[in-house]
């Protein structure tokens, strides 16, 4: 075993470990002494450790807050046995990481799974954490229906990649009952159109306490379009949409436009609207919603989408959108 090889100083709270050689283990009497001296430490950040295969973070004397582990991709095993740590980010990019967290588990996870039986048990093992309010995860496969109820989850944010489909999301919606922030990057070229017709089928099913829903990457796609509609039938006091289809640039590496790139969409509830279907002909769906605001935008260019919400929206307010085609 070799343990991390940092320097301490006191009054600093953030750590970032680097090892000088081959494989490292953190566990309790890696820092005992540090501890033992009333050194604070709350945050500890494995970056980019080659040949780290095993990682044992416990002890009843450890007082983490946040614990990082970006980019280790010879890791195989995390085990985490902490007393007070509330945010946990692990982004291995590696498939098969077996992971064991002990109680009392974090309040914040943001965790990358890489096939589907990972995923899999990853929910599984998430959805049995008492006192878990924010879940952020990478996805490359399909979520299926039949979820464990995340009953403390406040806000959800998912980054589709290559293999993930839109129902997944609405699979967790379901599963998550208090969620009250959705947030999903579509980084996926093209949505299977077969996927329409399975989130049409969400339109009975009612969700009461989401309030923000935030979708970037967006193209107005067909599944994408119909995404949207069943999130606004889905939710009953959802009060604010944001569609941004400059989102993926600070997830991929590229630099974006902060100040004006997010078209938002304030949500009124005055009456139902019953609003035709341009891709169903003559079937009618219904909304609550009544106005929306389009503001800071750079770019709105999705017609589609914007000719939908003519036709269920009775107030259109557009801002600060310097190239509107």
């Amino acid at each position: 075993m070799i343990n991390f090889d940092v320097a301490f100083a006191p009054h600093v709270a953030h750590y970032a470990v680097v090892p000088r050689e081959g494989h490292v283990e953190v566990d309790r009497h890696s820092i005992k002494k540090k501890l033992d001296a009333e050194i604070l430490i709350s945050t500890v950040s494995l970056l980019a450790i080659v040949g780290l295969q095993d990682l044992i973070v416990g002890g009843p004397s450890l007082r983490l807050n946040d614990l990082r582990v970006v980019n280790c991709s010879d890791i195989e095993r995390v085990d985490i046995s902490l007393v007070k740590v509330a945010y946990l980010e692990l982004v291995t990019g590696r498939p098969n990481l077996h992971l064991s967290i002990k109680p009392p588990h974090p309040a914040r996870i943001y965790y990358d799974a890489f096939d589907f039986n990972e995923f899999w048990d990853t929910l599984t093992q998430f959805g049995s954490f008492v006192g878990l309010e924010t879940l952020g995860m990478m996805v490359v496969t399909g979520i299926p229906q039949n979820l464990p109820v995340f009953r403390d989850l406040k806000k959800l944010d998912l980054r589709l990649f290559y293999g993930a489909d839109l129902v997944g999301p609405l699979n967790l919606l379901n599963a998550a009952p208090r969620l009250e922030e959705l947030v999903v990057t579509l980084l996926v070229e093209n949505f299977c159109e077969n996927q329409q017709q399975q989130i049409e089928s969400f339109s009975a099913v009612k969700h009461d306490r989401l309030r923000k829903v935030k979708l970037q990457a967006f193209r107005s796609t067909p599944c994408e379009i119909e995404f949207v509609i069943s999130i606004l039938q889905i939710t009953t006091k959802l009060e604010i949409m944001e569609i941004d289809p400059f989102g993926w640039w600070s997830v991929v590496g590229r630099p974006g436009r902060k100040c004006c790139i997010s078209i938002k969409f304030i949500l009124g509830r005055k009456r139902q609207v019953t609003y035709p279907r341009e891709t169903k002909g003559s079937k009618d769906r219904c909304s609550n919603y009544s106005s929306l605001n389009l503001g800071f935008t750079y770019v709105f260019d999705y017609a589609s989408f914007f000719f939908f919400f003519f036709f269920i929206m009775d107030q259109i307010i557009i801002s600060l959108c310097y190239q509107f085609n």
